[in-house]
C-alpha cells in the first residue's frame, strides 16, 4: 500500500534507469519460483533507458513478471520483452481473461478469481501498482493491457 501512495504522489528525481537490465534482473529473481510452477520465462530485452525512479521502475517489472509466473498454468510460459516501439511488455499463458475483466485488474484489491487465502496468494495490489508507477512515469499500462486471443493469459504493455 505505500508503494501504491507513494508512486501516486509522482516522482520526485529522475535519472537515466536502464530498463532492458532490470526486465533480465526481474526475471532472474523469480527463476525459482517459475521452475517450482513449471513455467518458462523468456526474456528479449533490447536496450531501452527510460527517465525515471530506479526503485519504482525495478518494483513495476517484478510485479509483472511476478503476476505472469503466479497466474499461469503448468508447462505455461512467460515472455518478457523491452525496446523502443515495445517499451515493457510481459505476456503470460495462463486462465482465459474475459476482455471486460482486464480494467478491473488495475483497481486495488481486484483479482481474476476470488482468494482462497492460501499461502503467498497476493492481494490484488500487483497491478494497480503497476499501473501508478507507469503513470508516475508518464506511462501508459492499463489501456495497452489485452487478453490473449488463443489458449488464455494477458499481454501488459507499458508505453513510454
Amino acid at each position: 500500500m505505500l508503494l501504491l501512495t507513494a508512486s501516486e504522489q509522482g516522482l520526485k528525481e529522475r535519472r537515466t534507469v536502464a530498463v532492458d537490465e532490470l526486465a533480465r534482473e526481474a526475471a532472474a529473481s523469480l527463476a525459482d519460483e517459475a521452475a517450482e510452477r513449471d513455467v518458462t520465462v523468456h526474456v528479449r530485452a533490447l536496450p531501452l533507458d527510460v527517465e525515471g525512479d530506479p526503485v519504482l521502475l525495478e518494483r513495476l517489472l517484478h510485479n509483472l513478471v511476478a503476476n505472469a509466473v503466479r497466474h499461469n498454468v503448468p508447462h505455461g510460459r512467460v515472455e518478457v520483452r523491452t525496446g523502443p516501439g515495445t517499451g515493457i511488455e510481459v505476456s503470460n499463458t495462463g486462465p482465459v481473461v474475459p476482455p471486460d475483466t482486464v480494467p478491473l485488474l488495475f483497481e486495488p484489491f481486484r483479482r481474476l478469481n476470488e482468494r482462497t487465502h492460501a499461502p503467498g496468494e497476493g492481494a490484488g495490489l500487483g497491478l494497480s501498482i503497476v499501473d501508478a508507477i507507469a503513470r508516475a512515469h508518464g506511462a501508459t499500462a492499463m489501456a495497452s493491457a489485452h487478453p490473449e486471443e488463443e489458449g488464455g493469459g494477458l499481454t501488459v504493455r507499458v508505453g513510454f
